[in-house]
């Protein structure tokens, strides 16, 4: 099998790796794309804005999803498909278990919470697609030569390998609308908030990824291992009354607390009871990083601890309510003495240094689905951990502790979510459901699976095997 073919579609994108021609080809057809797409919804002749409710009022496509569920499930069976042919190019923090597990079950407990209706209900396709570009990203991965700056957009390459996609004859009958509004959605994902159901639905699902438990482990992936940046909180002292713009940020540590001050509004009337709960669990985390450090506590959470002073208008008061749930919830968590006992004598046996690398790597490595990291990157935490001082380090690893219990809960929910969903009407949920349960079991059994798929696809999603 040639490269091209290896890839099905995508075989235009994946067959080589990085030259800086071969990029600058790939990022001008996917700016290009992206542009001329965007200026066909400004000019509205592509329609994708339509209310923010659940409830649709095109009715022509909400026969057609009724009736073309078949269809439906062979794209994502298709899209299933060409991820795990090129999943092998994934960087930290949008590895396979982030994109068929974490995004595909957050889409379906929105869509459980939420319930939409008619062609609405399809935004699970984008939503388990959205971070498609990042595999692309990967295989393009050559930071002496690339450097992260000179990177397009993710989002421009997710839009071009899904148009790809769409662009093949068997989705001929999709109706443009339709394939506009996934198009849309993923193009979208990352920035301002979108016009469209679709859009927005995908951009709140994808924000719960990016703090609290989940969030602080592939802060650590994606920023330290990847991008170099640092754990610790930074030293300075202009945090204490401002932060600077959420892609300024240079800590992992100081990223959460932009997140828990700043996250922009949301959609999902149900749905805003899991969003508090990751909000609630990403103040948790930033006090146990706090624990012990009456300095730190001071400068993280000055405008609670002092209302009095003027702040930037990035450090926002925390509301109070869901201050004290997360004081309660970090009362309950925080770390015993027994367990303060074995990591000092741990630390006493290597150090305190090793534990947190051992750690760390453990929570970014051990998922299933979850990417190991090169040397390079390890060298990268290493450094990061290194420049810690050490009450530091002991706070991020009571931080990491209270975050791998809150995160194994959450996949528990998960996985919950996505056992459900196998039992809905929609057979292209189903797969996407079924799909994102492989990431508990390793070997699944899947004749107690009801059937997901279509025929010439029934062999199960499980079995699923790249081209």
């Amino acid at each position: 099998m040639n490269e091209e073919n290896k890839y099905g579609v995508w075989g235009k994108f994946f067959h080589s790796g990085f030259s800086q021609e071969r990029y600058n080809s790939l990022s001008a057809d996917a700016n290009n794309r992206a542009t001329s797409f965007m200026e066909s919804v400004r000019k509205r002749d592509i329609i994708i804005a339509d209310d923010l409710t659940t409830h649709s009022q095109y009715a022509f496509l909400d026969q057609w999803v009724s009736e073309n569920d078949e269809l439906l499930t062979r794209l994502v069976v298709d899209i299933q498909r060409h991820i795990l042919s090129v999943v092998q190019f994934s960087l930290p923090a949008h590895d396979e278990r982030q994109i068929l597990f974490k995004d595909a079950s957050e889409g379906l407990r929105f869509y459980q919470m939420e319930k939409p209706e008619g062609y609405k209900s399809t935004f699970v396709i984008p939503m388990f697609a959205h971070d498609i570009g990042r595999l692309l990203e990967g295989r393009m991965y050559a930071p002496e030569q690339n450097p992260h700056e000179n990177w397009v957009a993710h989002s421009k390459f997710s839009f071009m390998m899904l148009q790809e996609l769409l662009q093949q004859p068997q989705y001929d009958s999709i109706p443009e609308a339709l394939k506009n509004h996934y198009l849309y959605a993923v193009l979208s994902h990352s920035g301002n908030n979108g016009e469209s159901y679709m859009s927005r639905a995908v951009q709140t699902c994808d924000r719960q990824q990016l703090y609290g438990a989940e969030g602080l482990f592939r802060a650590l992936s994606y920023g330290t291992c990847l991008m170099r940046a640092e754990i610790k909180y930074p030293d300075d002292l202009s945090y204490e009354t401002t932060l600077p713009d959420m892609f300024d940020h240079r800590s992992v540590i100081s990223i959460l607390e932009y997140c828990s001050r700043n996250m922009r509004e949301n959609i999902g009337e149900q749905h805003a009871k899991w969003q508090r709960r990751i909000a609630v669990e990403n103040i948790v985390l930033l006090m146990a990083y706090c624990d012990g450090n009456e300095e730190l506590k001071r400068r993280i959470f000055a405008p609670e601890l002092d209302p009095s002073r003027e702040y930037g208008s990035k450090k926002r008061i925390i509301h109070a309510d869901l201050l004290e749930e997360a004081y309660n919830q970090y009362e309950a968590n925080k770390l015993t003495e027994d367990v303060k006992l074995s990591f000092h004598q741990a630390a006493r046996a290597t150090s305190d240094h090793q534990v947190l690398i051992s750690t760390a790597l453990k929570a970014i490595e051990g998922p299933i689905g979850a990417i190991h990291v090169t040397d390079s990157m390890r060298d990268y935490l290493d450094r990061a951990i290194k420049e810690m001082s050490q009450i530091e380090r002991e706070s991020l690893f009571h931080m990491m502790m209270v975050a791998t219990k809150l995160r194994l809960e959450q996949d528990e929910i998960d996985l919950k979510v996505c056992k459900e969903m196998e039992t809905v009407p929609q057979q292209f949920i189903r797969a996407i459901a079924v799909a994102a349960r492989k990431y508990r079991d390793v070997t699944p059994d899947v004749s107690t699976t009801p059937a997901c798929s279509p025929a010439g696809i029934s062999a199960g999603i499980m079995s699923l095997q790249p081209f």
